[in-house]
Protein backbone atom coordinates (compact mmCIF):
# COMPACT_ATOMS: atom_id res chain seq x y z
CA UNK A 1 0.00 0.00 0.00
CA UNK A 2 1.08 3.54 -0.64
CA UNK A 3 -0.12 6.73 0.99
CA UNK A 4 -1.45 8.75 -1.94
CA UNK A 5 -1.03 12.05 -0.08
CA UNK A 6 2.77 11.49 -0.11
CA UNK A 7 3.27 9.30 -3.16
CA UNK A 8 2.13 9.97 -6.72
CA UNK A 9 1.09 6.74 -8.45
CA UNK A 10 2.20 6.86 -12.10
CA UNK A 11 1.02 3.44 -13.32
CA UNK A 12 0.71 -0.19 -12.32
CA UNK A 13 1.25 -3.54 -14.05
CA UNK A 14 0.18 -7.08 -13.25
CA UNK A 15 2.33 -9.94 -14.54
CA UNK A 16 0.57 -13.28 -14.32
CA UNK A 17 2.89 -16.18 -13.63
CA UNK A 18 2.40 -18.36 -16.72
CA UNK A 19 2.42 -21.78 -15.02
CA UNK A 20 0.81 -20.95 -11.67
CA UNK A 21 -1.64 -23.43 -10.19
CA UNK A 22 -2.76 -20.94 -7.54
CA UNK A 23 -3.56 -17.88 -9.69
CA UNK A 24 -0.43 -16.04 -8.48
CA UNK A 25 1.01 -12.88 -10.04
CA UNK A 26 3.42 -9.99 -9.62
CA UNK A 27 2.07 -6.49 -9.02
CA UNK A 28 4.33 -3.57 -9.93
CA UNK A 29 3.42 0.01 -9.01
CA UNK A 30 5.42 2.88 -10.48
CA UNK A 31 5.43 5.92 -8.19
CA UNK A 32 7.09 9.28 -7.76
CA UNK A 33 8.30 10.34 -4.32
CA UNK A 34 9.79 13.81 -3.96
CA UNK A 35 10.65 13.93 -7.65
CA UNK A 36 12.20 10.45 -7.73
CA UNK A 37 10.64 7.63 -9.74
CA UNK A 38 10.47 4.27 -7.96
CA UNK A 39 9.04 0.89 -8.80
CA UNK A 40 7.45 -1.09 -5.94
CA UNK A 41 6.67 -4.77 -6.51
CA UNK A 42 4.81 -7.36 -4.49
CA UNK A 43 3.88 -10.99 -5.01
CA UNK A 44 2.61 -14.04 -3.18
CA UNK A 45 4.52 -16.92 -4.70
CA UNK A 46 3.17 -20.46 -5.02
CA UNK A 47 2.71 -22.06 -1.60
CA UNK A 48 3.67 -25.37 0.00
CA UNK A 49 6.52 -27.82 -0.42
CA UNK A 50 4.79 -29.59 -3.31
CA UNK A 51 5.02 -26.41 -5.40
CA UNK A 52 8.64 -25.50 -4.67
CA UNK A 53 9.73 -25.88 -8.31
CA UNK A 54 7.01 -23.48 -9.47
CA UNK A 55 7.85 -21.07 -6.63
CA UNK A 56 11.49 -20.98 -7.77
CA UNK A 57 10.37 -20.21 -11.36
CA UNK A 58 8.23 -17.38 -10.02
CA UNK A 59 11.06 -15.96 -7.92
CA UNK A 60 13.37 -16.00 -10.94
CA UNK A 61 10.74 -14.11 -12.93
CA UNK A 62 10.39 -11.53 -10.13
CA UNK A 63 14.16 -10.99 -10.00
CA UNK A 64 14.28 -10.65 -13.80
CA UNK A 65 11.46 -8.09 -13.68
CA UNK A 66 13.36 -6.14 -11.01
CA UNK A 67 16.40 -6.06 -13.29
CA UNK A 68 14.26 -4.75 -16.19
CA UNK A 69 13.02 -1.67 -14.34
CA UNK A 70 14.39 1.35 -16.19
CA UNK A 71 16.41 4.08 -14.58
CA UNK A 72 14.53 7.00 -13.12
CA UNK A 73 13.40 9.61 -15.61
CA UNK A 74 15.17 12.17 -13.43
CA UNK A 75 18.55 10.61 -14.39
CA UNK A 76 19.01 9.21 -10.90
CA UNK A 77 19.66 5.49 -11.15
CA UNK A 78 17.57 4.30 -8.21
CA UNK A 79 17.45 0.69 -9.44
CA UNK A 80 20.84 -0.55 -10.65
CA UNK A 81 20.25 -4.15 -11.76
CA UNK A 82 23.63 -5.36 -10.52
CA UNK A 83 22.93 -4.72 -6.82
CA UNK A 84 20.10 -6.46 -4.97
CA UNK A 85 19.77 -6.33 -1.18
CA UNK A 86 17.71 -8.53 1.13
CA UNK A 87 16.33 -6.23 3.89
CA UNK A 88 16.63 -8.85 6.64
CA UNK A 89 20.34 -9.44 5.98
CA UNK A 90 21.10 -5.78 5.28
CA UNK A 91 19.73 -4.87 8.72
CA UNK A 92 21.78 -7.55 10.50
CA UNK A 93 19.12 -10.30 10.85
CA UNK A 94 16.99 -8.66 13.56
CA UNK A 95 15.83 -11.48 15.83
CA UNK A 96 12.41 -9.92 16.57
CA UNK A 97 11.36 -10.42 12.94
CA UNK A 98 13.22 -13.61 12.13
CA UNK A 99 10.10 -15.69 11.43
CA UNK A 100 7.16 -14.58 9.30
CA UNK A 101 5.30 -17.86 9.62
CA UNK A 102 5.02 -19.36 13.09
CA UNK A 103 2.39 -21.96 13.94
CA UNK A 104 3.36 -21.84 17.64
CA UNK A 105 2.16 -18.20 17.81
CA UNK A 106 -0.36 -17.94 14.96
CA UNK A 107 -3.44 -20.11 15.47
CA UNK A 108 -5.21 -19.38 12.17
CA UNK A 109 -4.39 -22.78 10.67
CA UNK A 110 -5.07 -24.81 13.83
CA UNK A 111 -1.90 -26.69 12.96
CA UNK A 112 -1.16 -29.78 15.02
CA UNK A 113 2.53 -29.17 14.40
CA UNK A 114 4.80 -26.30 15.44
CA UNK A 115 6.82 -24.78 12.62
CA UNK A 116 8.66 -21.50 12.13
CA UNK A 117 10.05 -20.14 8.88
CA UNK A 118 10.94 -16.94 7.03
CA UNK A 119 8.73 -17.24 3.95
CA UNK A 120 8.22 -13.51 3.42
CA UNK A 121 11.06 -11.39 2.08
CA UNK A 122 11.76 -7.79 1.09
CA UNK A 123 14.35 -6.92 -1.53
CA UNK A 124 15.56 -3.54 -2.75
CA UNK A 125 18.00 -2.18 -5.28
CA UNK A 126 20.24 0.66 -4.23
CA UNK A 127 21.28 3.70 -6.22
CA UNK A 128 24.58 4.19 -8.01
CA UNK A 129 24.11 7.96 -8.25
CA UNK A 130 21.69 10.62 -7.08
CA UNK A 131 19.15 9.77 -4.39
CA UNK A 132 19.70 6.85 -2.05
CA UNK A 133 17.26 4.50 -0.38
CA UNK A 134 18.60 3.25 2.94
CA UNK A 135 16.70 0.66 5.02
CA UNK A 136 16.37 1.72 8.66
CA UNK A 137 14.20 -0.90 10.34
CA UNK A 138 12.12 -4.00 9.78
CA UNK A 139 9.22 -5.13 11.95
CA UNK A 140 6.41 -7.67 11.94
CA UNK A 141 2.78 -6.57 11.72
CA UNK A 142 -0.47 -8.47 12.14
CA UNK A 143 0.60 -9.92 15.49
CA UNK A 144 -2.64 -8.95 17.23
CA UNK A 145 -5.88 -10.84 16.80
CA UNK A 146 -8.86 -9.10 15.28
CA UNK A 147 -12.19 -8.76 17.12
CA UNK A 148 -13.26 -12.06 15.54
CA UNK A 149 -10.45 -13.84 17.43
CA UNK A 150 -8.30 -14.56 14.37
CA UNK A 151 -5.11 -13.00 13.06
CA UNK A 152 -5.30 -11.01 9.80
CA UNK A 153 -3.33 -13.79 8.04
CA UNK A 154 -1.53 -17.05 8.75
CA UNK A 155 1.70 -15.11 7.98
CA UNK A 156 3.01 -12.08 9.81
CA UNK A 157 3.36 -9.03 7.61
CA UNK A 158 6.60 -7.13 7.11
CA UNK A 159 6.78 -3.41 7.79
CA UNK A 160 9.88 -1.55 6.73
CA UNK A 161 11.10 1.97 7.24
CA UNK A 162 13.71 3.47 4.99
CA UNK A 163 15.19 6.88 4.43
CA UNK A 164 15.17 8.49 1.01
CA UNK A 165 18.18 10.75 0.78
CA UNK A 166 18.03 13.16 -2.13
Amino acid sequence: MVKKSRVKVLKHEITIFPTTCMMRNLLAVYVNISGNDLCLMTSHLESTKDHSEERLKQLKLVLAKMAEVPESSSDKCLFPPQILFFFFLFLGKPEHCRYTWDTSQNSNLNARYKYKSRFDRLFFRGATAGGQIIPQSLDLIGLDKLDCGRFPSDHWGLFCNFDVIL
